[in-house]
């Protein structure tokens, strides 16, 4: 989960917001889906998603990002 902190965190910095506001990242994709990626990455070389500033195609992370990633999708808003 320590990509959902240092985003947290980032964002408040970067954008000038109050330390207290959060940023809410929006996921277009479900938790299963990158967990599906995961596995069958031939068939979700597509799939972009947004990594501390940058975007990415989720299949050419690291596994440990990834589950990072997917940690972050399953907080609550």
């Amino acid at each position: 989960m320590a990509l959902c902190g240092s985003f947290r965190s980032q964002s408040a910095k970067t954008l000038g917001v109050l330390p207290f506001a959060r940023a809410v990242p929006l996921l277009l994709v479900t938790r299963d889906m990158l967990q599906a990626a995961q596995q069958h990455p031939e068939d979700y070389r597509d799939l972009i998603v947004r990594v501390s500033g940058y975007s990415a195609h989720f299949t050419d992370l690291e596994q440990v990002v990834q589950d990072d990633i997917i940690a972050c999708a399953e907080q609550p808003l």
